[in-house]
């Protein structure tokens, strides 16, 4: 396996793991321990977790408020062990549920077709990048810069399996810059791929984007990580998207260590069939009785094997459920005041961060907004060494926001601050006081 792979040592496989999370020596193993002792154990190792008492951190991953009711839901046994509902006369009850899901995510997509999930936004983003490139090997996937540098590894993942070119397009002002898109559009291009809001918050013009990509023969991806923007924005469907693809992690999952996510994704009736995974419809029996079944599955692995448009073996059914229990427990009116929420808090934050005057008499740092675009619930602040900023802020227990120049070298003394309605205004004059604490 390792001259497979070509590495000489098995401590290579671990090289991504950073030194200071790895044993220096390996650690003796532990003779057999009782329950409680193991318990204890645990408890121990749990007490040397320091969380910040404040966090800010977003760039694809947003504290939510999750009813109890999903909870409650989801640990229902008869859909916390479900599987695969391949037997629609046993399995009404979840069939429903995810029939329900769809037709939500069609209705904030404002597209007419969705499937019943998939694994996580990265890879619904890359499922829509192969049905843009269906029927046409060696096409052209044009990629924003603003997408989640995340995302954008896995489309580079599926690209360069499926023989595929990505292109990036540049930015300016923190969005997508549409003459460097028009000049990239070329007969080879098979798709374009925008998120909306981005990865500095900022709000995309998709509608703008569509004129030139469908003049192309092109597709317009619309990703999103934030799913709730979709509440208050306009949807991707009427600003001229194709296919909506993205994570659905803030219905209802809570931020868990990273996951389980929600793969969200829909499209135009015209390419209901190159969409991958498991579709719920609904239909009447003989008798004329409503009931749920799973349509068009000719496109699934379990009826045409290899020749599959996409082997998606299962799907996160739990996740879908509880994203249906959010939506429906806060209903249209509730998610865009949720929405709202997020809207006004993070620009009452960015107002406050923005006004700090920096040292005494007006000297020392001062904290700018780094793009003059609408944003959502996150924003981008330019600041002198921010990444210093940032470590010293964590000492003291706030998690003030993402540093950008890792995946943008450009953006040296930039981070992100991410709001949503779990923070109080007490929270955000918090961060306010600790950034005007921090002068030069």
């Amino acid at each position: 396996m390792l001259r497979v792979l070509e590495m000489s040592d098995p401590e290579e496989l671990f090289s991504d793991i950073g030194p200071e999370l790895r044993p220096l020596e390996p650690a003796a193993p532990d003779p057999g321990l009782s329950e409680q002792e193991t318990m204890r154990r645990v408890a121990v190792l749990a007490g040397r977790n320091r969380p910040p008492r404040l966090s800010f951190l977003g760039g694809g991953a947003y504290p939510h408020y999750v009813p109890a009711a999903v909870d409650a839901v989801m640990s229902r046994g008869e859909f916390f062990t479900s599987y695969t509902p391949y037997q629609p006369e046993v399995a009404q009850g979840g069939l429903q549920a995810l029939w329900e899901y769809q037709s939500m995510i069609e209705s904030l997509t404002g597209l007419p077709a969705a499937n019943a999930s998939l694994y996580d936004g990265a890879g619904a983003a890359a499922e829509a990048m192969l049905m843009c490139s269906y029927g046409r090997p060696g096409a052209e996937i044009l990629v924003s810069r603003t997408v989640d540098p995340r995302l954008r590894a896995v489309l580079s993942t599926y690209a360069a399996a499926r023989g595929l070119a990505l292109k990036e397009i540049p930015f300016e002002d923190g969005a997508t810059s549409m003459t460097a898109l028009a000049g990239l559009l070329s007969p080879l291009s098979a798709g374009v791929i925008m998120q909306s809001p981005n990865y500095f918050g900022v709000v995309e013009d998709l509608s703008r984007a569509a004129v030139p990509v469908h003049a192309a023969g092109a597709f317009l991806v619309a990703v999103c990580t934030e799913a709730l923007s979709l509440a208050l924005l306009k949807s991707p469907g009427e600003a001229g998207a194709d296919i909506a693809a993205g994570e659905g992690a803030s219905f209802g999952l809570g931020l868990s260590y990273g996951g389980p996510g929600l793969g969200v994704i829909a499209c135009r009736n015209e390419l209901v069939r190159r969409l991958p995974g498991r579709i719920v419809g609904r239909t009447v029996d003989m008798e004329g009785r409503p009931g749920f079944v799973l349509t068009l599955q000719a496109r699934e692995q379990h009826i045409r094997r290899e020749a599959a448009l996409s082997n998606v073996c299962s799907n996160h059914s739990l996740c879908a459920l509880a994203a249906s229990v959010y939506l429906a427990v806060l209903g249209r009116e509730g998610l865009r005041r949720t929405a709202e929420l997020n809207y006004r808090k993070a620009h009452y934050a960015l107002e406050k961060i923005s006004a700090l005057p920096g040292a005494p008499h007006g000297k020392g740092r001062k904290f700018q907004a780094a793009f003059t675009r609408p944003f959502f619930n996150e924003f981008a602040i330019r600041t002198p060494d921010a990444s210093r900023l940032l470590r010293e802020l964590e000492d003291g227990g706030i998690a003030a926001g993402l540093p950008l120049e890792p995946d943008y070298p450009e953006l040296k003394d930039h981070f992100l601050v991410a709001v949503t309605e779990t923070h109080s205004q007490g929270d955000i004059d918090t961060l306010v006081d600790a950034l005007a604490g921090i002068c030069e």
